[in-house]
């Protein structure tokens, strides 16, 4: 048998486990002897050889797939945190006490809204619970219980808490 028929048994049979997913053993030898006319002793010697390059194949597609998901992972978590950075500048706006500018789809102002204390508040909390100084409720001191006030100055109103 000739280099270039070896050489298209082997291909037909590795394209068909590979890319046409027919991975069994007696799929592959009913499609070979229907596309070839050849004996399945004939597709046995085939199989064989090309066993180790579809293994090979299918290996590298494996790599592929796991590099394709741990890009998207990654991309997940910087998606994650940009949206984290979005969250935490809207929350310092409006711990600011800063108006939001509402706009339409054609860029031309639709609303503004300004904060209210209780929204300030809200945004002072969320900001102290991401950045971990969070104190919830009084704490105890010397077994004392002691009610903690913090006073924040934001735009020239002094918020105390």
């Amino acid at each position: 048998m000739n280099k270039i028929q070896e050489s298209t048994y082997i291909d037909y049979i590795v394209q068909n486990v590979v890319h046409k997913h027919r991975i069994g053993y007696v799929e592959n030898a009913d499609d070979f002897k229907l596309e070839f006319g050849l004996q399945k002793s004939t597709f046995s010697k085939y199989w064989k050889i090309a066993k180790p390059k579809i293994e090979s194949l299918q290996n590298e597609l494996r790599m592929v797939r796991e590099s394709v998901e741990i890009e998207g992972q990654k991309l997940r978590a910087e998606i994650q945190i940009v949206e984290k950075l979005e969250r935490m500048q809207i929350a310092s706006r409006i711990a600011r006490g800063e108006p939001m500018v509402i706009k339409g789809i054609d860029g031309t102002v639709k609303d503004t809204i300004c904060p209210s204390t209780k929204d300030i508040l809200r945004a002072l909390e969320y900001l102290s619970k991401v950045e971990g100084d969070y104190r919830d409720g009084p704490t105890i001191n010397n077994n004392t219980l002691v009610n903690t006030i913090e006073c924040f100055d934001i735009g020239g109103r002094i918020i105390y808490f």
